[in-house]
């Protein structure tokens, strides 16, 4: 069959064909197919011109397939199986039946106050789902343009280009002053001087370049003092629990330390983090990436993270 013969085959035609082929009888076809008897001879006449050769042929008061039509038969049932399952609807999508790595970019920070919980109830609902991160950072934008990750977690930063992919926000947190449960502040109201006395260890993240506290100290025309630039949050926090440094980090990482800190709050005024979860437009509509950030949104709307043990006390 030449090309263009293929296009004047779709798919009503190769449905006639097949019935044809099956019964070998023209009316018992239109009847099947709901036609009329000339409207499927008409198909016939059709079919016999496309594939050049006769298909059913008179054998006494009987049509018998040719040659070319048995060697058809078989093709064309597989052709409309094919089409059949093309068109047929998605299986129902089942979390525990899913075999997949999620890829996520994301901070520790992130980690901590939300993907850990996430992580322990998905592998309960989805064990066959292994959740790989990675540090999210500037360079986290193209491979989730390529579909190297699924999702990148990260605080909304404006002037950060990001029309190419969905948005959704998963959760706010605020500004505290971080210090071990027993540092000489940890029981007094702190004031702006004291705030600025005290040593600070400071999380040197690119996300975002500029601190907004430090931006919010600049506009009071005031500086603290850095002591030490920690990798993470984390880190920052664990130095924070061990020294007489503290952080200025965010309300919701502090529980999962247990009684190892407390959080004062800011003696000014810091706009809370905003922390967003972000997809290429193409996973919208696939069942398996629906239910992960669905249930991702869910869990951040009603999921604390978990307290670690309370340390004993600094002597």
């Amino acid at each position: 069959m030449t090309p263009d013969a293929l296009r004047g085959l779709d798919v009503p035609l190769l449905v006639a064909l097949s019935s044809l082929l099956e019964t070998a009888n023209v009316t018992a076809s239109a009847r099947a197919l709901g036609r009329t008897q000339s409207s499927m001879s008409r198909t016939l006449a059709r079919l016999r011109e496309l594939f050049g050769d006769p298909l059913l042929v008179p054998v006494g008061r009987a049509m018998r397939p040719t040659p070319r039509a048995e060697e058809l038969r078989p093709a064309v049932v597989q052709v409309l199986e094919g089409i059949g399952r093309l068109l047929a609807p998605p299986r129902p999508f089942s979390p525990r039946e899913a075999r997949r790595v999620v890829r996520i970019a994301a901070s520790d920070y992130a980690s901590v106050v939300l993907l850990n919980g996430w992580i322990d109830e998905l592998r309960r609902e989805a064990p066959g789902v292994v959740v790989q991160v990675s540090p999210v950072d500037a360079s986290s934008i193209d491979p989730l343009a390529r579909g190297e990750l699924d999702l990148a977690i990260a605080p909304f930063l404006a002037g950060v280009a990001l029309d190419q992919f969905v948005v959704r926000s998963l959760l706010r947190d605020e500004h505290v002053c971080v210090m071990r449960r027993d540092h000489p502040m940890a029981k007094k109201k702190l004031a702006l001087r004291d705030y600025l006395a005290l040593e600070h260890a400071m999380v040197a993240s690119v996300l975002p370049t500029v601190s907004s506290v430090d931006e919010a100290l600049h506009r009071l025309r005031v500086t603290r003092t850095i002591a030490a630039r920690m990798p993470s949050v984390v880190s920052a926090l664990m130095l924070v629990a061990q020294s007489d440094l503290v952080a200025t980090s965010f309300a919701r990482a502090v529980p999962p330390f247990g009684g190892m800190l407390v959080a004062k709050p800011l003696p000014f005024s810091v706009p809370p983090l905003e922390l967003s979860v972000m997809w290429h437009p193409r996973e919208t509509g696939d069942a398996f990436h629906r239910w992960l950030r669905e249930s991702l949104l869910a869990h951040a709307a009603t999921g604390r993270p978990r307290k670690r043990r309370s340390a004993p006390s600094r002597a």
